[in-house]
């Protein structure tokens, strides 16, 4: 049973790297695979996760998530760290950033790249 929940995390981990790679434009595909290879959650407190999605944008308030499943980590959405302060684990514009200049960008302040992604890269 382990073994096909590992399967459908890295199926659904494949699908939000391939999500963010055509939402961002993404042209490095180091950083395509590792978005699917570094479970996000790794990088968050423990759920259930306060969340910020586009419409945000508009003055949306976050919403909570209704468990800590891995999978509703594996949008394309803001997931608080600390909400009271506005840090987030931020969505699609970090990997833009890091795609942009992957040979430059310091990894170590996005949060998406802490440990993870950037050894991976």
């Amino acid at each position: 049973m382990t073994a096909l929940k590992d399967l459908e995390l890295e199926r659904v981990r494949r699908n939000f790297a391939e999500e963010i790679r055509a939402v961002c434009n993404l042209q490095t595909e180091a950083l395509v695979e590792a978005l699917a290879a570094v479970p996000r959650k790794r990088f968050l407190n423990p759920g259930p996760w306060q969340i910020r999605g586009m419409d945000a944008e508009m003055g949306a308030p976050p919403r909570t998530t209704p468990d800590d499943d891995s999978r509703r980590g594996c949008h394309n959405v803001s997931i608080a760290l600390d909400a009271q302060r506005h840090l987030y684990n931020c969505r699609d514009a970090r990997a833009r950033t890091a795609d942009a200049s992957p040979a430059n960008i310091d990894f170590n302040k996005l949060h998406m790249a802490q440990d993870g992604i950037s050894k991976r890269l």
